[in-house]
């Protein structure tokens, strides 16, 4: 290879062979970026620095979700978003199954929770 190959292995002129975690940089020759798996790591608001590791951009936090298995970029709420997402104008998107409470404007509650009849 006429340069190194970044996170890679030359295995023919200048061809690189990326190693695990990583994939073909489409922006510099010979050279291999890291890649972060979409079913663990959410890169919004982020950039993918190494194998299934996430920076979050300026003013944004990093933070885990359980029950989506998921890592992300959130930006700081004054008040913490129950069962949801703060975006970057500080309100609450719910998550999916979830809607917004009546009383309150960083509460989420589950969808259904007040049925009154069961089947």
């Amino acid at each position: 290879c006429s340069s190194e190959c970044q996170n890679g292995t030359c295995v023919a002129p200048d061809t690189c062979q990326c190693l695990p975690g990583y994939h073909q940089s489409h922006t510099v020759a010979n050279s291999c970026e890291p890649s972060c798996d979409s079913k663990f790591v959410d890169i919004a608001n982020g950039e993918c620095i190494a194998p299934n590791v996430l920076q979050c951009s300026e003013g944004f936090q990093l933070e885990y979700s359980p029950l989506s298995g998921r890592t992300f970029c959130r930006y700081p709420c004054d008040a913490e978003c129950i069962h949801g997402l703060c975006l970057s104008d500080g309100s609450c998107q719910c998550w999916d199954g979830f809607s917004p409470s009546d009383g309150a404007d960083n509460v989420c509650e589950p969808i259904g929770k007040n049925c009154t009849q069961s089947l």
